[in-house]
């Protein structure tokens, strides 16, 4: 640290090493032209020697002054130097919040082409949500049906299959009642030779018999649809019930999919919402920081914000400087005014010892200041 300090200060090194030799040789001849008037005093002499040494201390003061001035000047270009290398900090710091605005855009724009991937899988999944819905409640509907009449159908399919037997028992006696005529019939007319008549009568038996097997199948008819619609229900239901748990299952996740993303892209429209609006925010902050045509250094924010805090200290090291030597010329210009006044006095009366004294003694304090610069 202290060698990057030495190195700053020794950019003004050749006028700032002057100015500090100019003024310590200004004052090396203040207090040897001081000395000198304390030299004569004390020997009681004045006049023209006198004014000339004064005048030489006057000189001096001015080297001072002018020394001084020039101190003032070179930190005054520190100070320039300071505010330029604050505007390369200010520039580094708005580019630096300008990447970061570009950064955080780049990932609401990101987020933003998900959220509209993400509203498109929602859209499927709530086509694919309404199509479940609709097959599971017609599937519930066909399960409720088959389970009603798997237990229901059973105690109607006896009932039905004992008036089906009653009604073939009835017709099968009908049946036999008539065969029973043909028989005799037949008989006869088979001992009496009529051929004829017992071909007629073969065939009519045929026809009762043909008659009887329709009429039973028609008396079963219900007895047999029912049988079919049990049998067909017993075999639906165990399906139904696999499918319907099945796309139960499968609306369940559908719908927890759904929520899930509708909770993300909820996230993901608060969080573009959140990143255009920061972007923005830092863009404008950036901007304000980025003076227009300012080139910035090949260098780091943190390595001009170093540089500007080592210039910072320097100024303050130069500032302290300049106070010291402003003090001590303003030491140095109240001594000589004094000395002056003395010396003033001493002139109109001579012939006052204690005025002599006071004289040497103001002179002295001036020769003998043993502030070092």
């Amino acid at each position: 640290m202290m060698r990057v300090l030495a190195l700053l200060v020794l950019a003004s090194a050749g006028h700032a090493n002057a100015a500090d030799e100019n003024f310590a040789k200004a004052r090396l001849r203040l207090k040897l032209r001081g000395q000198e008037v304390v030299d004569l005093l004390s020997h009681g002499q004045h006049g023209i020697r006198i004014d000339a040494l004064h005048e030489e201390e006057d000189r001096s003061i001015e080297e001072e002054h002018a020394a001084v001035k020039e101190k003032e000047e070179l930190l005054e270009a520190l100070k320039a130097r300071e505010a330029s290398q604050l505007k390369n900090v200010r520039g580094l710091h708005g580019a630096g919040l300008l990447k970061k605005a570009a950064e955080e855009d780049a990932e609401a724009k990101k987020l933003q082409a998900e959220a509209t991937a993400l509203k498109a899988k929602l859209g499927g999944l709530n086509v694919a949500r309404r199509s479940l819905n609709a097959s599971t409640t017609s599937m519930s509907e066909q399960l409720a049906h088959t389970k009603n009449v798997t237990a229901t159908l059973p105690a109607i399919l006896n009932v039905s299959k004992t008036e089906a037997k009653v009604a073939v028992i009835a017709l099968r006696k009908k049946a036999q009642d008539k065969l029973a005529k043909l028989f005799s019939k037949d008989k006869l007319a088979k001992t009496e030779h009529r051929n004829g008549e017992v071909a007629a009568l073969r065939w009519e038996a045929n026809d009762i018999n043909r008659k009887f097997i329709a009429d039973k199948a028609v008396a079963e008819t219900h007895a047999r649809q029912l049988a079919t619609g049990l049998h067909v229900a017993q075999k639906q239901k165990p399906k139904l019930m696999h499918e319907l748990r099945k796309e139960t299952t499968q609306f369940k996740h559908v719908k927890a999919q759904i929520a899930k993303d509708d909770a993300k892209l909820d996230e993901e429209e608060l969080s573009i919402h959140t990143l255009t609006a920061q972007a923005q925010l830092i863009s404008i902050e950036g901007h304000s920081e980025m003076p227009i045509g300012l080139v910035l250094p090949n260098v780091t924010s943190a390595q001009a914000e170093s540089k500007l805090e080592k210039i910072r200290k320097v100024i303050s090291m130069e500032e302290e400087h300049v106070k010291h030597m402003q003090d001590l010329t303003s030491s140095d210009q109240q001594f000589m005014d004094k000395q002056k006044a003395a010396d003033e006095e001493k002139a109109v009366d001579v012939s006052k010892g204690d005025s002599e004294v006071d004289a040497s003694a103001i002179s002295v304090a001036l020769a003998t200041d043993a502030s070092s610069y």
